[in-house]
């Protein structure tokens, strides 16, 4: 609940995901994707997976490369 309340009164809302949250289902979602402003994914995450995510939301994307 408190990550909710905090995403409804932030002024910028920044999704970070790496490679390994492609590969499952998670329990529960706390926002859509539509609700962040900014999605930081690491290039593991490969060029089709990153384009899947990019249908649901209008974000700016920024692929990082993670050593």
């Amino acid at each position: 609940m408190t990550k909710r309340v905090l995403l409804g009164i932030a002024d910028r809302r920044v999704l970070l995901l790496d490679a390994t949250r492609f590969t499952g289902q998670g329990l529960y979602q706390v926002a859509p994707l539509s609700d962040f402003d900014d999605i930081i994914v690491d290039a593991a995450a490969g060029p089709e997976q990153i384009e899947a995510l990019q249908e649901h939301t209008d974000a700016v994307f920024h692929v990082v490369d993670v050593p």
